[in-house]
């Protein structure tokens, strides 16, 4: 192993080993969704079932960024640093523009209205991908899909085959992997894209055998390491909910322990640092 390598091997293991936990915000109902914006210096988050989006900063604390988000789920920026959202309520995915209106993004397909839009992710062509479970609903259990809204705008599948409720979705650094969390059947799979943004469907499995719910997930931006929120229903396992870390190539390489329900994670202002929703928190994690 070159040094290179070997120091941020070390490096992904003290982290895991001794992360610095902050609880930044407390009482709400049910978080999701993290997003860094810089533009605000903050992260962007929801609260489900409050059906609100909040923005915290070390400046100014919680703040609500946006009522009636139509219970608001997975965020992420596109390039232009505009808030992409998935709203599970509406069924719909949305684009907050700069002067304050919003574009629909993905209502329907094939004239069907989608499920539950549950998390977003952007690739290097400017591409939308979204999961779709069936959560809430008793039917369509065999149309839970990937969907790419294509620059042109077109909505279509990413990936042909149902899933078992599709969860976490989130890009590789150099935009050609998408990864996917299929969340009750506890894998993670990672898809080839290629430069004009489809998919091919040949995927592979970096993250299997884990005995809990996947939720969302992160790409570490400079070792393309996998940062999966996990929870158990278990109550009496409370050590078991978290972040569990996983290298590109499916290798484990621990966990950080969060209190609560683990949902969501993403990188903040450095590589570093993560913000991640549990519960009614929002947490902030320094990797040390």
């Amino acid at each position: 192993m070159n040094k290179i390598l070997c120091g941020l091997f070390l490096l992904a293991q003290v982290a895991v080993a001794d992360p610095k936990v902050e609880r930044l915000v407390e009482g709400l109902e049910f978080t999701e969704g993290p997003v860094w914006v810089p533009e605000k210096e903050g992260v962007v988050f929801s609260d489900v079932r409050a059906s609100k989006l909040y923005l915290w900063t070390e400046k100014k604390g919680l703040e609500v960024f946006r009522e009636a988000s139509g219970r608001g789920n997975g965020n992420v920026l596109d390039a232009e640093g505009r808030l992409i959202t998935c709203e599970g309520g509406n069924t719909r995915v949305t684009r907050l523009e700069k002067d304050g209106t919003f574009t629909v993004l993905a209502s329907e397909f094939e004239g069907q209205p989608l499920n539950n839009p549950n998390d977003v992710t952007v690739g290097k062509d400017g591409s939308v991908y979204f999961t779709d479970p069936n959560f809430g609903k008793k039917d369509r259990v065999d149309f839970q899909f990937v969907y790419r809204v294509k620059p042109d705008g077109e909505v279509e599948k990413a990936i042909p085959q149902s899933f078992n409720k599709p969860n976490g979705i989130a890009m590789s650094p150099d935009g050609k992997i998408l990864y996917v969390n299929v969340g009750m059947d506890h894998w993670t799979l990672a898809y080839p894209v290629n430069d004009d943004g489809s998919v091919e469907d040949a995927p592979k499995r970096v993250a299997d055998g884990i005995d809990k719910v996947l939720d969302g997930l992160a790409v570490h931006p400079a070792t393309g390491d996998l940062y999966l929120a996990v929870f158990t229903n278990n109550r009496n396992q409370p050590d078991e909910q978290g972040i569990q870390i996983f290298s590109a190539k499916g290798k484990y390489q621990g966990m950080i322990p969060i209190p609560g329900n683990t949902t969501n994670v993403c990188f903040g202002e450095d590589e570093n640092t993560l913000y991640v929703t549990s519960g009614g928190s929002l947490f902030r994690v320094t990797l040390q």
